[in-house]
């Protein structure tokens, strides 16, 4: 009867999240109305990367800049962290910021950032044009466990991601003088180089037979793989979509596409495009990029965004779009084009980037869709499928970047522009999603996982059969996957291999109830 009498409490709350909880739409409880904006008097501000912390707090890259007859002065960045509710946390770094400067002369730039499994944060970027890798903890404070007093000097780097081993890939290009090449370092815990990868801490590697090959996103997956995509190209008018899979060690996996590498098509009118995000669910490759074809609006070239689903052999997932690809027609009819994807961890994908209006209008709209995991637009989202706005009218807006937090709401970081449309302000704002949590709420009196926090082995204890067990990161990756088919109740589960920090872990049991708990390796 007790159980019965829970049930029966439950059912308001979940039919309140079903049918009151609309989709898509600013989540006013969030920031200012649904919004936090990041503008400065004196310059720009742009916005590049978002991270999302355990608690629902967020930490935020922005460039600042000066910009005057098409070029950019005075470069520098900030680090900024809020609360789940969208104010400035003021307890983080100097009344909630952190602020890299140039010397006058030089520039200091923010390219990527990642949440460690330790939960410290690592940012690359440059800081008075020297390329570096600068670690603190959630309040702001460096680290001095790393590089040089929580700063590590390295030749160069653009995009970064951490393998279960804690080691931390860093991504960069090699220009030979002629051909322009992929390059992966890879660095220890406390910032050195480690030597046992590549050739001496370093791999390059000229993934096609163009020119140019340019990373624009990279991923490790679940087996400590890594993915790196982007265009490849010899003239800059023939851009191709390109993806490549690196073993562990930093060699090209054979097994993946031809010899490591997919060189893509994602329409059925042009083979030119790009590369711009990677996300990983299971076993399944989802690259976001943009389709280019001829014929876009004032005679110039068009862009659509464009989502490529792939097999982890490389193959295209047929079951996805048309023949594995989607490609989405542009908003006002112009040029559209995505930056980021995110995706549910029931196979639904969200899209971020900005919408043109037809030429000569020169003006750019924030856009957030979602398609359902067959390619489909999810109609309940927004306006038939989209979220978009100009936040009152300015010129310049699009998402740079997108998160989704462990209620499934939408964070969807970017740029704006002042009232004037003089300076560029970055923006951040929260959309009420659907709720996932109806299973989990109905099993958490089911499983149990102990011990919590463990030093190496943890148990599984279910009223029902036990079907899988997936292991993710902090960053929402998937690590690790167990498939049970011997109707057990109970499991141990060896987590040796996994460094110290805090995990998820989503076990699957019965009649597919699914339950998600946090678990800490100490």
């Amino acid at each position: 009867m007790a159980k019965f009498k829970l049930i029966l409490a439950l059912m308001p709350f979940l039919f309140f999240q079903f049918s009151f909880s609309q989709e898509g739409v600013l989540d006013l409880g969030f920031g200012d109305q649904g919004t936090t904006r990041f503008a400065y008097m004196d310059k720009g501000a742009r916005a590049i990367d978002l991270l999302l912390l355990e608690n629902n707090s967020i930490i935020l890259g922005v460039n600042s800049e000066l910009r005057q007859n098409g070029a950019t002065y005075n470069r520098g960045f900030y680090i900024y962290k809020l609360t789940n509710n969208g104010e400035i946390d003021t307890s983080f770094g100097q009344n909630g910021q952190l602020y890299f400067p140039n010397n006058g002369t030089n520039t200091s730039y923010f390219n990527s950032m990642l949440l460690q499994s330790d939960g410290k944060i690592l940012i690359c970027g440059s800081i008075e044009s020297e390329a570096k890798l600068i670690r603190i903890d959630q309040n702001g404070n460096l680290d001095p466990t790393f590089g040089d007093g929580g700063i590590q000097s390295i030749l160069g780097g653009s995009k970064i991601d951490q393998q279960s081993t804690g080691k931390i890939i860093v991504q960069s290009q090699f220009f030979d003088g002629f051909n322009n090449m992929y390059s992966f370092s890879r660095r220890n815990l406390d910032g050195t180089l480690d030597t046992t990868f590549g050739d001496n801490g370093t791999k390059i590697t000229d993934v096609t037979n163009y020119r140019f090959d340019l990373c624009f996103a990279i991923k490790i997956d679940w087996e400590d793989k890594i993915l790196a995509g982007g265009p490849s190209y010899n003239n800059g008018d023939d851009y191709h979509p390109v993806i490549t899979r690196f073993n562990e060690n930093g060699t090209l996996d054979t097994s993946f596409g031809n010899n490591g590498t997919v060189i893509t098509t994602f329409g059925p009118d042009s083979n030119l495009g790009e590369v711009d995000d990677i996300a990983v669910l299971g076993n399944k490759i989802i690259l976001g990029g943009n389709y280019q074809y001829s014929g876009g609006t004032g005679g110039f070239g068009g862009i659509k965004p464009a989502v490529a689903k792939f097999n982890n052999d490389g193959t295209l997932d047929l079951t996805f779009g048309q023949d594995g690809k989607v490609v989405m027609e542009t908003y006002f009819g112009a040029n559209d084009r995505l930056r980021s994807i995110a995706v549910q961890r029931d196979g639904k994908i969200i899209l971020g980037g900005g919408a043109s209006m037809p030429f000569p209008f020169e003006q750019t709209d924030f856009f957030v869709i979602k398609l359902n995991n067959d390619g489909s637009i999810y109609s309940d989202f927004g306006d038939s499928g989209t979220f978009i706005t100009n936040f009152g009218g300015s010129d310049t807006n699009y998402v740079t970047d997108l998160a989704l937090q462990a209620d499934n709401k939408v964070l969807a970081f970017g740029v704006t522009e002042d009232a004037n449309n003089i300076h560029r302000n970055a923006i951040v704002c929260r959309l009420d999603n659907e709720f996932l949590g109806v299973q989990d709420l109905l099993a958490e009196n089911k499983i149990q996982v102990f011990p919590n926090p463990t030093n190496g082995y943890f148990k599984i204890k279910s009223k029902d059969a036990i079907r899988k067990l997936e292991i993710y990161n902090p960053l929402g990756q998937l690590l690790a996957t167990e498939l049970f088919n011997n109707n057990a109740v109970e499991i141990e589960y060896d987590f040796n291999r996994f460094q110290n920090g805090i995990y998820t872990i989503v076990i699957v049991s019965g009649d597919e109830h699914t339950i998600s708990k946090k678990i800490i390796k100490n």
